[in-house]
């Protein structure tokens, strides 16, 4: 290969095999697709290839690229991974942070991770969101640097999993309403947040419990935490619901025994590039994140 060939470019080249159009390429990478058609053809010209065939809607990478692949990107996994371990200030850190955690944990735990965070890195800009469809993707793409969200067994091995707690579940009732036992609270009928960004849109309790032979109605769902609450209160249901220490102001906690749970609670893990697993930013990351969530058990 090209000994003078821009290590910086050949993300490219990842990128396009993989999202196979200039658009997402170019936003992954803050470019225009201008400025990526022409980082192509300086690449075309370093490896002496074509690198890509041009389809009506897509980009197919040529059999040269397709055999390179592999290799570049073990290059780049290293690269990342060598700069990862070079000397980290918290203080003068002024890059962008795209932590992506579930809406309810943003509801009890963004507020209190923040201010942490605005301490510990005074010039960054820290942006918490909401997990999307393919949060793999967006950790690997470089938009999400750490995703929390239930601990997943099936995860790719490029990215990884570092467990930070397990809290209580249990089913979430307004607390002028009779239904104080488990039992009662699994009756009614329930409105449940909307789940992404895991295993499928189920939430992994309700699994256990329709398992264990409850059946639990529920004909809606919904995207935002203050809406669930308000409707809780007005169409007299339940949700289903961690508790992270803090109580809702008219709404009681009914929890779930452990001896619902075959292996114990279901776990929180949060989610990095396998590459960064060392990074100090992101330990430091993960550290803030683990710290809050178990100090609301």
């Amino acid at each position: 290969m090209n000994k003078d060939l821009d290590l910086n470019l050949l993300r490219i080249l990842v990128l396009l095999d993989k999202h196979q159009q200039l658009k997402p390429v170019a936003k992954i990478l803050g470019k225009s697709e201008a400025s990526i058609s022409k980082y192509l053809a300086r690449l075309r010209d370093q490896l002496r290839d074509e690198l890509f065939i041009r389809h009506a809607h897509h980009f197919e990478s040529t059999d040269f690229l397709k055999e390179q692949l592999p290799a570049i990107q073990a290059g780049l996994d290293s690269l990342e991974s060598c700069m990862g371990t070079s000397a980290f200030a918290p203080l003068t850190y002024d890059k962008p942070i795209t932590i992506s955690m579930p809406q309810v944990a943003q509801y009890f735990l963004g507020e209190v991770i923040l201010n942490e965070l605005f301490e510990l890195l005074p010039n960054a800009s820290i942006n918490i969101v909401s997990p999307t469809d393919k949060p793999i993707e967006s950790i690997s793409d470089g938009n999400v640097d750490v995703y929390m969200h239930h601990f997943n067994e099936d995860c790719p091995k490029s990215i990884y999993q570092q467990p930070v707690g397990a809290l209580p579940v249990g089913i979430v009732v307004p607390d002028d309403m009779e239904a104080d036992s488990l039992e009662t609270a699994l009756s009614l009928p329930f409105i449940f947040l909307e789940l992404k960004g895991w295993k499928g849109p189920k939430q992994v309790v309700r699994m256990i419990l329709e398992k264990k032979g409850y059946q639990i109605e529920s004909k809606v769902t919904v995207g935002d935490i203050g809406l669930l609450l308000r409707l809780l209160k007005r169409r007299r249901c339940a949700t289903m619901m961690m508790n992270f220490g803090q109580s809702i102001d008219g709404f009681k906690f009914i929890e779930i025994p452990e001896s619902y749970y075959s292996t114990g609670r279901p776990k929180i893990a949060t989610y990095i590039k396998q590459t960064h697993r060392n990074n100090a930013l992101h330990q430091l990351l993960i550290s803030v994140i683990e710290k809050n969530l178990n100090l609301a058990q």
